[in-house]
């Protein structure tokens, strides 16, 4: 992330970094920039965030997937490490985005960066984190024809991520236009599909041109990313309102609080034979509380209803079923196992 990123520039660094900042015509101004700014209020904030840590599976199951296809993880060049690499920075860029449309108060433990910088730096720097990494491109990929797939590649699914949130924000507010609606489980799918499952299906789209896989490969990969990245959500989903550490970082109840429609959600809301049950949840999810007792009223619902649990059981079945197709894909290696592993441990964790 540092070779797409410095985390602090001077005079000479700035201009060998983003040169694009120095026009043909004021080549010799350079030296008059104001690299402080730069620094505090971009790279700073920028960093602030990334230090925080996160799972950072993205780029890891990237690198994993490079040495299933051929690569030696022990000379892995630029073009692997730029996929993974940008991979993390746009995500970071969306979480501070994010927070900001949340109105959230912790980030990893910490003050939200629009809280910590202020409102105006956040979304300077989390748009910037949007597109540094493509306009970074040509220092690792030298291939004109491949920049070009790539650009277009990362054009899409910064449109889809996009939509994907609008989805989420949606339904967050009760419905367009202030009309309450529940988004049905198969729309539900389509936003994760389009939200989380975006950066590493980006990641992978990436690898699969740059190591030029075949169609089938491509597919079995594409596929499994994507159920990965939506079984992901749904087990972030769990975690948000069941797990004592989660709620003691961001409150009790963040989803609950925020509104959000949730797979278990929508579960709860659909089952026929409990539709006051259903209607109370409903009440509790606009009203957008801060009241504990009501947050932890709607949490049991989700519990009592079998809401968890059926969630916990459709994220499992899809993955068994994408994994089922990509491990024919991949040769047996090491890289295999951890890539096994590693999806095992996000669909199953408890944080």
């Amino acid at each position: 992330m540092e070779r797409i990123i410095p985390r602090q520039v001077n005079n000479t660094t700035l201009k060998e970094n983003f040169p694009y900042l120095f026009t043909e015509h004021y080549q010799d101004e350079f030296p008059k920039a104001d690299v402080q700014a730069v620094n505090k209020g971009l790279l700073e904030p920028m960093y602030d965030l990334m230090d925080r840590g996160g799972k950072r599976w993205r780029p890891c199951l990237g690198l994993a997937f490079a040495e299933c296809f051929g690569r030696d993880a022990r000379k892995f060049e630029d073009d692997i490490y730029y996929a993974c690499g940008l991979t993390e920075i746009v995500h970071n860029g969306s979480l501070m985005a994010d927070d900001i449309e949340d109105r959230s108060q912790l980030r990893r433990g910490l003050p939200c960066t629009y809280l910590k910088y202020g409102l105006d730096y956040a979304v300077n720097a989390s748009t910037l984190m949007y597109y540094i990494p493509i306009a970074q491109m040509n220092r690792f990929i030298t291939d004109p024809a491949l920049q070009s797939r790539l650009t277009s590649i990362y054009n899409q699914e910064m449109v889809n991520l996009h939509f994907g949130q609008n989805w989420d924000i949606t339904w967050h507010h009760g419905g367009a236009g202030g009309i309450s609606m529940c988004p049905t489980e198969d729309q539900y799918v389509q936003m994760v599909l389009n939200k989380t499952s975006v950066l590493p299906r980006m990641c992978l789209r990436f690898l699969a041109e740059i190591l030029e896989l075949k169609p089938q490969q491509r597919s079995a990969v594409i596929k499994y990313i994507e159920t990965l990245g939506a079984a992901f959500q749904i087990q972030d989903d769990i975690i948000a309102v069941t797990s004592e550490q989660y709620a003691k970082e961001r409150g009790v109840g963040e989803d609950i609080r925020e509104g959000k429609r949730s797979l278990m959600v929508i579960h709860s809301l659909n089952i026929k034979q409990k539709q006051a049950i259903a209607k109370r949840l409903d009440e509790i999810l606009n009203l957008h509380t801060d009241d504990v007792s009501l947050l932890r009223e709607a949490i049991d619902i989700l519990i009592t209803n079998g809401s968890v649990d059926y969630a916990k059981n459709r994220a499992a079945s899809m993955m068994a079923q994408a994994w089922s197709e990509l491990e024919r894909q991949i040769p047996e290696c090491k890289a295999k196992k951890d890539v096994e592993a590693l999806s095992s441990y996000l669909i199953d964790r408890d944080i």
